[in-house]
């Protein structure tokens, strides 16, 4: 509406997620043109951990392996903001020598051939726990690939995954109606429809508002119980 141009290499920063009991406050946007960056290591605590005081940070456009220039928005864990007990001040214009964020490059945080688990942000930590839980009592091997970015999305990860395990389930804590999992499974079923040997399951928050109190919050939110038993469904397949 200012007539200024968005796409010369703006970067946003912001919180997201739940925890503390605040996200009831906020809404939930993305917008085109814009790279989302929901790393599941928020860069905030990482910079606390190695004392820095300032943290630099960078997308980095896989294509051309040069920062890009367009618009992007790092989106903080709020309980991984709030544990790590340290205020942590981001300097997001840029800065040589800074942190980079491999945008559009997922990561596979533990590899596995029975079943892969979708998903970013502080999810990564629930698949974590749920794939450890399986692997010790049912012996199987769980993948969990880490997105990292949502805008652009690392398809070819993706699409890797799939044809290695076969089975998909993803995990987020958006609701179920209009979160990113209905955009991931539909581009699995575009493109790896036939290497699928059991449906697309997602486990996501319930479609309701998230309330304020933290035992209604965890009961809303994703838990790793939920994760193990969606698991178990589709690993019977």
């Amino acid at each position: 509406m200012a007539g200024r141009r968005e796409g010369d290499g703006g970067v946003g920063g912001g919180s997201h997620g739940a925890g503390a009991g605040i996200r009831t406050q906020f809404a939930e946007a993305s917008r085109p043109g814009w790279w989302i960056v929901v790393g599941y290591a928020a860069a905030a605590i990482e910079a606390a951990k190695a004392g820095a005081a300032v943290a630099h940070i960078h997308a980095r456009d896989p294509k051309t392996g040069k920062n890009s220039r367009d618009p992007k928005l790092f989106r903080e864990i709020v309980d991984r903001i709030r544990e790590s007990g340290t205020d942590v001040v981001l300097n997001l214009t840029g800065g040589n020598g800074g942190m980079v964020t491999p945008s559009g490059q997922a990561r596979v945080a533990r590899a596995g051939a029975d079943l892969t688990i979708g998903t970013y942000s502080a999810m990564v930590w629930k698949a974590l726990e749920a794939a450890e839980e399986i692997a010790q009592q049912d012996g199987a091997s769980i993948e969990v690939l880490d997105l990292r970015s949502l805008v652009p999305m690392d398809d070819d990860a993706i699409m890797r995954s799939v044809k290695k395990t076969n089975k998909v389930l993803i995990v987020h804590e958006e609701t179920r109606a209009g979160g990113v999992g209905g955009e991931i499974a539909a581009r699995i079923n575009e493109q790896a429809f036939e290497w699928l040997d059991g449906p697309i399951l997602r486990v996501t928050a319930h479609d309701t508002p998230l309330p304020y109190s933290a035992p209604l919050e965890d009961y809303v939110l994703p838990q790793t119980p939920d994760i193990v038993t969606a698991a178990r469904r589709l690993l019977a397949y």
